[in-house]
């Protein structure tokens, strides 16, 4: 019982944590080239990654660096999942919660943080494009 608990705490966490992938894999992964003439496609990544942002500061401490974790949780949700997929983001994002939860219950809550770059180490040794990547074109 306890174990489904995590898992649900995980899928929670993970949802917010999809939502700043989708909006990075909307700012940056849509277009080849970094450009932000696109204001549209910016507009609408801004806005979910507030949105992920109003629903995680309740449940961690605010302070005035508490952005930086979230963005690097942030560029693993986007490796992981593949540039540019936006079922990768999701995926990697609930897979993301769901493995720090489970991290933090079963090995340590201080190590919470440390699962989601050793999920990315492991991921990109057997997938160096990421779950949902597609293999680039060499020129």
């Amino acid at each position: 019982m306890i174990f489904l608990q995590y898992v649900m705490n995980g899928l929670i966490i993970g949802g917010a944590y999809a939502l700043i992938g989708i909006g990075l894999t909307l700012i940056f992964g849509m277009m080849n080239v970094v450009n932000f003439a696109h204001g549209e496609m910016y507009m609408l990544g801004a806005g979910l990654a507030a949105a992920s942002g109003a629903l995680l500061a309740p449940i961690f401490t605010v302070y005035p660096y508490i952005g930086n974790l979230t963005n690097l949780k942030a560029f693993v949700i986007v490796i992981i999942g593949g540039l540019g997929s936006f079922t990768g983001a999701v995926t990697a994002g609930f897979l993301l919660g769901v493995f720090e939860s489970l991290g933090a219950a079963y090995i340590s809550s201080g190590y919470q943080d440390a699962v989601g770059f050793i999920l990315l180490i492991l991921i990109l040794i057997n997938r160096p494009t990421g779950l949902l990547g597609k293999v680039g074109q060499t020129r």
